[in-house]
């Protein structure tokens, strides 16, 4: 017996709205985890209590590159829609903290 992949079967697959959802639901498992362990200020001191913590969506991509199944595949990103995200993940690493807690 042999088995012969077919690559562009698989990448349907790696690009179908199955996978999609797939994704997603990893995704807002780590928004959920993100939004529980952000750093959320008081008034006076910040201006914008909360912001950084309701900020947090699912962005929908596809990889770049030349893959052996079929070209590119889906991917889903989580990022924090405000201005200062990058400071508060350099000091606080929010985002990274909250996969490895999804990944419970």
């Amino acid at each position: 017996m042999r088995y012969v992949p077919d690559y562009d079967g698989l990448g349907d697959v790696l690009r179908s709205p199955e996978m999609y959802a797939a994704l997603e639901e990893a995704a807002h498992r780590v928004i959920q985890a993100a939004q529980g362990i952000a750093p959320v200020g008081e008034p006076p001191d910040d201006p914008h209590p909360g912001r950084y913590r309701d900020s947090f969506e699912t962005e929908r991509a596809l990889t770049t590159g030349t893959w052996r199944y079929g070209g590119a595949r889906a991917k889903v990103r989580v990022v924090a829609n405000v201005p200062y995200a990058a400071r508060v993940e350099l000091k606080h690493k929010v985002l990274s903290r909250a996969m490895d807690i999804a990944k419970e």
